[in-house]
């Protein structure tokens, strides 16, 4: 029987994200896509789920924030303290996928740093990739963040791409939407070139071999071959999807990917816990 496949992301924000967009793109179903409440906890948390035996992939996906070599540092420190070799100084650009050590129970593991592994960031800059090119009002909305006086600034820097998105969404004909069902709803666009190489990661990481990854090599405890189960798709109003684009692992305790539940309208905070998905 397959094992689990699992994604671990900072907050409530990068899971719906991820949700939405696997809807979209009709990416198979995971058994759990886990907000850890920030970066601090995942980075704790993950040597714990790699023990795990009955884990087939993990995949972990975090920000940058200010500096992306500390940010992959940290992450390749503990996936060579638990095993894995090989691990490269600097993350791919397309996203980073390690097989485990032949002799040993590890999950096939994959990294990816918000917002394209390659520049510092957040979530919010790679949704940017995500609005229209050439949209008057996204120029209008960056221009009337940046004029704000900087006496009346309560905001970061790092958190103005936040303050960017959400004026953004704040403006639309449903002004609001948070930032996975905005998704759905087309205000920000999933058929982008930078989600076409997200996706690619995740099929790649998750169901390998519908992409012929050659990184994915069986184990005893964690054969690549596709599960036996029905295929498991949710197709977006107004998006047909065919079933056979992904296979998925059903299970009346799994968490789809590709099934966003409702989303709640708050934003990830370094010192918020984060609650259970709805």
């Amino acid at each position: 029987m397959p094992g689990k496949k699992v994604l671990l992301v900072e907050g409530s924000d990068d899971e719906h994200v991820l949700k939405h967009i696997c809807g979209e793109r009709g990416v198979g179903q995971l058994d759990e896509v886990k907000p850890q409440g920030d970066v601090l906890r995942l980075l704790e948390n993950l040597p714990v789920r790699l023990k795990e035996s009955d884990v087939e992939a993990l995949g972990v996906v975090v920000d940058a924030d200010t500096d992306l070599a500390a940010r992959w540092q940290s992450l390749h420190d503990r996936l060579t303290k638990a095993g894995y070799q090989n691990v490269p100084a600097h993350p791919a650009p397309t996203g980073t996928i390690l097989a485990p050590p032949s002799d040993s129970l590890l999950p096939r593991v994959g990294v990816w740093i918000m917002p394209d592994n390659q520049t510092r960031g957040i979530l919010e800059d790679f949704l940017r990739f995500l609005v229209p090119p050439g949209s008057g009002l996204f120029t209008h909305v960056q221009s009337s963040v940046a004029g704000i006086p900087p006496a009346e600034k309560r905001f970061t820097q790092l958190a103005e791409p936040k303050a960017i998105i959400h004026t953004w969404l704040a403006w639309q004909e449903v002004p609001g939407r948070p930032l996975g069902t905005a998704i759905t709803a087309k205000f920000l666009d999933a058929n982008v070139a930078q989600v076409d190489v997200l996706v690619a990661w995740l099929k790649r990481l998750f169901f390998p071999w519908l992409t012929g990854c050659p990184q994915a090599e069986a184990t005893p405890n964690h054969p690549t071959s596709p599960p036996s189960q029905p295929s498991s798709i949710w197709t977006p109003p107004a998006t047909r999807i065919p079933s056979t684009n992904a296979t998925a692992r059903s299970s009346a305790s799994s968490t789809s990917c590709a099934s966003p539940p409702d989303e709640p309208n708050r934003n990830k905070h370094p010192s918020a816990q984060t609650a259970p998905a709805p």
